[in-house]
Formats: C-alpha cells, sequence, structure tokens
C-alpha cells in the first residue's frame, strides 16, 4: 500500500479473520466477535480478580461464557486454527503442531484443576434456539463439562433470585442489544432508546440484588446513557472499539453500592453514542 511517500508492506499470516476461533458455526442474529469477549473477559478481571463464577444472562451464541471457560481451562485461542503463514517460505505446520500439543498438555492440568474448584460459568437466554447452539458450540470447543446453559430470562436465573447460592466472586459479562444507529428524526432515536430501557434497568437492578458478594460487571454497549441507566455506580470504560461498524465500549465496573438516583428517568438527548 502506497500513500503519498509512506510504503506499507502487509503479510496475510492465514486465510480466515483472526478473531474467528474455528468453534462458532451456528450463531445467533447479532454475534459478538470473539476476541471482542475474550477482550472484555480480561479488561474486567476474569480469572485474575473474579474467580469463581461467570454469568452471561443473555449469551446468545454462548460466545462470552465460551471464552471465559476456555481462559480459565487454560485453552488458547487459536487451538483450532491451522498454520499460519501457508504459501510463504515461513510455513512450518510441524512447528505450530509441536507447539500445540505442548499448550495443551498444559491446558489439560489446568482443566482438572478448574473441575476440582468447582468454579461455575452459566449462560442462558430466552431464545431456545440460541442456547442450542450456544450448547453445540461450547462442545466444539472442549468446554460444555465446565459450563450451565439454560433457556431461561434474566429474571429466572438462580444466582439473580438468591444471590446466597452463587459463589463468592463472580464476574457478571454481557453483550446486550443496542441496535443500529436510528438515523433521522429525533422521535425514532428516542423509540429505539425506550425500547431498550427496561431491559438495561433489569440487569442493573439483577446486579443490585447481588452486592453483598464480590461482583463485578462488563457490559458492551453503544450508548453510554443507557449504560449508565443500569444503576451501577463508579462504571467507566475499559476499552472502546468497533462491532458490526459501530462504535462500541466495554463498561465495567466493580459493585460496592448502586446509586438509586442512576435509575431515575433522565431528560431526554440526542443519541449519544461512543462516535466521539
Amino acid at each position: 500500500r502506497i500513500h503519498k511517500d509512506m510504503v506499507t508492506i502487509s503479510l496475510d499470516t492465514s486465510q480466515t479473520p483472526m478473531h474467528q476461533r474455528g468453534y462458532r458455526l451456528e450463531t445467533g442474529k447479532a454475534p459478538l466477535r470473539e476476541d471482542i469477549a475474550y477482550s472484555m473477559l480480561y479488561a474486567a478481571g476474569w480469572t485474575s480478580t473474579y474467580t469463581k463464577g461467570l454469568i452471561d444472562p443473555l449469551c446468545g451464541s454462548g460466545t462470552i461464557a465460551i471464552e471465559g471457560a476456555s481462559m480459565k481451562a487454560g485453552l488458547l485461542p487459536g487451538r483450532f486454527r491451522d498454520a499460519p503463514l501457508e504459501g510463504t517460505f515461513l510455513y512450518n505446520p510441524g512447528a505450530w503442531t509441536e507447539q500445540l500439543t505442548q499448550s495443551l498438555e498444559i491446558a489439560s492440568k489446568k482443566a482438572e484443576a478448574f473441575q476440582s474448584e468447582e468454579c461455575l460459568i452459566v449462560a442462558g437466554d430466552r431464545d431456545e434456539g440460541v442456547t442450542k447452539a450456544a450448547s453445540s458450540n461450547a462442545e466444539r470447543a472442549k468446554v460444555l463439562e465446565f459450563m450451565d446453559i439454560s433457556t431461561r430470562s434474566i429474571s429466572d436465573h438462580e444466582w439473580f433470585q438468591n444471590p446466597k447460592a452463587a459463589p463468592n466472586s463472580v464476574l457478571i459479562a454481557t453483550n446486550p442489544p443496542y441496535g443500529r444507529r436510528v438515523s433521522g428524526s429525533r422521535q425514532k432515536t428516542k423509540k429505539r432508546f425506550d425500547e431498550l430501557l427496561p431491559l438495561y434497568q433489569t440487569i442493573g437492578q439483577k446486579v443490585k440484588g447481588m452486592k453483598d458478594i464480590d461482583i463485578g460487571v462488563v457490559a458492551l454497549v453503544k450508548d453510554v446513557d443507557l449504560a449508565r441507566r443500569m444503576g451501577i455506580p463508579n462504571t467507566k470504560a475499559l476499552f472502546s472499539t468497533k462491532h458490526g461498524g459501530l462504535p462500541v465500549a466495554a463498561m465495567g465496573a466493580q459493585l460496592r453500592e448502586v446509586d438509586e438516583d442512576l435509575l431515575k428517568p433522565l431528560p431526554w438527548k440526542e443519541d449519544e453514542s461512543l462516535a466521539s
């Protein structure tokens, strides 16, 4: 690529995008990229700060929960990919296989420890079709045995109904719907906001009910105001990126005390996306 006096030489290392792990062959309507799911969990402290439980109440095809289980089990993200750099003199499938074998041996020991420490990874969605897809994807990823995947609404999750049943260190990680930017009138934009608001506030209310345990939250959002209306204090952007061409951010928080004022209606403002 040549731009003025700058020449950029790039090398395509693989035939498929790097974010594609190889296990997710079934998806829902708006699947989350695997690398973004991994980044959300890493940035929020999964396996370091929060070690006993992970829940995604809007799991879709299971990407966040599967990535979380893989991280906990020590499984490398690219374990199902072919050796890179095919067609070049750097292509070395033997070395790739050797490194992969060594990493899987190490991971098998971590997986044994994972099973023994009673860490729970829970995923749910009200759409039976996508929970079946999530189970199939988890099976291909070799982590289904570590997960509890079920068809249920947010309010039906046991940990939200009875926080005492949850582990003492839990991360809630999810990708709630945010919809595409509505171009046109302010009324159309406000309508979309109003449609999503109850869901976001429900998430906040369920998180509030678990405030007596060590809990963290991370959600991928497009609209800052919607994230704020979850009512979770000290929420901050862990990172920002683009997903499906839309500017989004992973908003995270450590729950200590929920600010009730944040659940009150705010004066309507024009769409405050993360574009800036």
